[in-house]
């Protein structure tokens, strides 16, 4: 039996799967809180997601005691990056900064330029930016909360503090490493002596990077004591959620277009190797010797949610309803969906959303169409850049997760991208992607490929078609909403945040 858990933003998630029969045996689902304590800073409190582990687990425990029991290897999946840190004992000395925390703005627009912008991202072929780069985060404690910074033993993920729980290692993967400034693209389990040296931040004080499958350690008696996990079994280091979604969506090969929908939008391509353009995020995968180069649209899910929840409010069915009456094109309404910043293509955390086109005929079915035509206006720029970037077109395109549900904006995206939109069943595929990984760190896999083909029963799926009579009016609102971001950036950039 193999256990993956899955921390995202809005919950913590945990699975029993059994790989004998290729069969999910028991889930749990536990709420978690986001903390936007001021509107440039998003964090998480770590014992906070350590006791939704725990009570996820309880869960599973009474719903499947036997095969509970019975659990070979454990594997998580986490929201990343998400900054903490942490003294020799593991304990968590302040909030986990998450990627969406824009507070070191300054230390890393400094700590750029000191070391030459362009040469930083070509080391890690990735924009070096607060919240989406860990390291940033780190100068920000230094100058900020010198007294956490002083007292820091280990800068960690938040899946360093998870691991640790349970095992008492301090490790991050290769995934997190993508993602935080310390280390060269294509070379995620080693740091950057150049960079560490540049921020006089000594290599003690992180934790050891390892693949997503190696085995960290074994569960402790102390863990096993509040958690009723067995003494002993195998915890491997795990990996983002985006990449491992990846994963558990069947992807262990170079040239798959798959897009992890959820609060915010991942649209990736596997490569064999980091792209080097730093528009995207380039991201070591969980499958070894493959990278998934990553597009992101930061609040996709999170501003339908904002939509239907606080502006109108009203049921996302109701909304889709609503949404269903106005006619393609949303009566010349369009939206950009850029509410708390936007990464891929523009990297502006001063971004903000918009409604551009209302006119006094403009009701409410328009609004929530122009808010889901926005989201795939959006994919359909992101892949583009993909595609020129490396080289493909893609003859359909895979989403998973909680936002891929929604037959309306499936089909929508379909008719911009002028492809079919496969939108997978299993909506816990990166829940299924992190027991996966903790069956090849247990030796249930001989490799990813294996575990892929044994699972392909879970991935039963949905096409969604182009709609030919909506393309005119989508190709409009298109055309307007490649311009808007340019026109407006003026205006971003003089908000404070």
């Amino acid at each position: 039996m193999l256990l993956g858990i899955d921390l995202g933003t809005s919950s913590l998630k945990a699975m029993l799967f059994d790989p004998a029969t290729s069969a999910i045996v028991g889930q749990a689902k536990v709420p978690i809180e986001i903390l936007l304590p001021l509107p440039d800073r998003a964090e998480a409190d770590p014992e906070g997601l350590w006791l939704a582990v725990l009570q996820a687990l309880a869960e599973l425990r009474r719903g499947a005691p036997g095969a509970f029991a019975a659990i070979q290897g454990i594997g998580l999946s986490t929201i990343f990056p998400a900054l903490v840190p942490m003294d020799r004992d593991g304990r968590a000395l302040g909030p986990a900064q998450l990627y969406c925390d824009h507070r070191a703005r300054a230390q890393a627009e400094r700590f750029a330029a000191a070391f030459g912008v362009d040469e930083l991202e070509r080391r890690t072929g990735n924009r070096f930016t607060p919240g989406t780069t860990t390291l940033p985060g780190i100068l920000w404690l230094r100058e900020n909360a010198p007294e956490v910074f002083a007292q820091t033993q280990v800068f960690g993920q938040i899946e360093t503090y998870l691991v640790h729980r349970l095992t008492g290692q301090f490790v991050v993967d290769a995934s997190h490493q993508s993602l935080s400034g310390l280390a060269a693209a294509g070379d995620e389990l080693h740091y950057d002596p150049a960079i560490l040296a540049a921020a006089a931040l000594d290599m003690e004080r992180f934790p050891r990077p390892v693949e997503s499958t190696h085995v960290a350690g074994t569960v402790t008696a102390a863990a096993a004591k509040v958690s009723g996990l067995p003494v002993g079994t195998p915890v491997v280091a795990g990996c983002g959620d985006a990449p491992l979604s990846t994963l558990g969506g069947g992807v262990c090969e170079p040239g798959r277009l798959f897009v992890s929908a959820g609060t915010t939008d991942c649209l990736m391509i596997s490569a064999s190797r980091p792209s080097g353009n730093p528009v995207f995020c380039n991201i070591h995968a969980p499958v070894p010797d493959l990278w998934v180069v990553n597009g992101t649209m930061s609040t996709a899910g999170a501003a339908v949610k904002w939509f239907h929840e606080e502006f109108l409010p009203c049921s996302l069915a109701e909304m889709t309803g609503w949404a269903e009456t106005a006619a393609p094109g949303s009566g010349g309404v369009v939206f950009l969906p850029y509410l708390q910043g936007e990464r891929t293509p523009w990297w502006n955390p001063q971004a903000r959303g918009v409604f551009f086109g209302l006119g006094l005929t403009t009701g409410r079915a328009e609004a929530c169409r122009a808010v889901f035509e926005g989201i795939a206006c959006g994919w359909r720029q992101i892949v583009g850049l993909l595609e020129d970037e490396c080289g493909l077109r893609a003859p359909e395109v895979v989403v998973v997760g909680g936002g891929s549900a929604n037959s309306l904006l499936n089909s929508i995206r379909a008719t911009l991208l002028d492809r079919p939109v496969r939108a997978v069943s299993c909506t816990e595929i990166t829940s299924l992607g992190a027991a996966l990984i903790a069956g090849i760190g247990a030796g249930v896999y001989g490799s990813a490929q294996e575990a892929c083909a044994n699972t392909e029963n879970l991935r039963s799926s949905q096409v969604f078609e182009p709609v030919a009579a909506w393309r005119e009016a989508c190709q409009r609102s298109y055309d307007t909403y490649v311009r808007l971001y340019p026109a407006l950036q003026p205006l971003f950039d003089m908000q404070e945040n």
